[in-house]
């Protein structure tokens, strides 16, 4: 990499113009381009961060010692990521005048979650089991779980309507956010149908569905599961108090009892699916 960096006017070696090393090269180049007062710029905004109030933000909703690691890279590849118990941070790609703390710990909030999900045997099993019902049930849940509880306590914006939106594209966000409202107890029934899809041994078509509900394909960059988890989360915890979130992390297994248990919900999940997640 520091070799790519030491000779940017070159083209890298592997091929294609969206191969790692060539976008690498390219974002190199364009923060050359942009000088180093924008540099300066960027990192000063890092330096000046609030990361007492991310602290306390993600340790509220964590359960206690949840092991966690903050970098920052000089990656043009990846904008932000998060693998095991370490969040990363490009600065090469943040932009200092929408930088947010509340969105770093969005992320940070998931390497948390993951953290926890890796100690359970359980879950790694299913994991550990290509091309079965077990191993998109594990993903289906960390995702319901992991995006239910950022979204909705960290980043409600995303999952909102924008009053007065300025822009067009808040106003494609506003009307995302309306279309997936008028959706949401479909939405909720879709994670049904992909787990009983996957125990009829519908994998393609059920991982298929699953993809359509995490992936936002409307340029928007708000998926139907981010909505859909995030307000999930939400009726759980207009019927729990806070101590119900870290019950999901260490035992995420109890998603699907604890939001049937509730007095006013959206969709009643089938005993297939509590069967399934409860290990019957």
């Amino acid at each position: 990499m520091f070799e790519l960096m030491l000779n940017l006017d070159e083209p890298a070696p592997d091929e294609g113009p969206r191969s790692y090393f060539e976008r690498q090269r390219l974002g190199f180049l364009k923060v050359r381009e942009e000088g180093r007062e924008h540099m300066m710029q960027k990192l000063r905004q890092v330096e000046a961060s609030d990361y007492q109030s991310l602290e306390e933000a993600v340790n509220r909703y964590l359960p206690p010692e949840t092991p966690l690691d903050i970098y920052f890279t000089i990656d043009n590849f990846n904008q932000g990521m998060f693998r095991e118990a370490s969040v990363f941070l490009s600065v090469l790609m943040m932009d200092p005048e929408t930088f947010s703390i509340r969105g770093l710990a969005h992320e940070v909030h998931h390497g948390g979650v993951l953290s926890w999900f890796k100690r359970d045997e359980r879950w790694r099993q299913w994991m550990s089991k290509e091309l079965s019902p077990q191993r998109l049930g594990a993903e289906l849940l960390i995702y319901l779980v992991g995006e239910g509880l950022a979204n909705h306590l960290l980043s409600p914006r995303a999952i909102s309507i924008i009053e007065r939106p300025s822009s067009e594209r808040e106003k494609r966000h506003n009307a995302r956010i309306r279309m997936l409202e008028e959706s949401y107890p479909s939405l909720v029934a879709s994670i049904e149908n992909i787990v009983e899809k996957a125990l009829k041994g519908e994998l393609d078509s059920a991982r298929e569905e699953y993809k359509g509900f995490s992936t936002d394909y409307s340029g928007v960059g708000l998926p139907a599961g981010h909505f859909t988890s995030a307000k999930m989360v939400a009726e759980i915890l207009n019927e729990n108090d806070e101590s119900i979130i870290v019950e999901l992390i260490k035992d995420p297994w109890k998603f699907f009892v604890i939001y049937n248990n509730l007095n006013r919900k959206t969709h009643n999940f089938s005993k297939d699916v509590i069967d399934f997640y409860s290990g019957v």
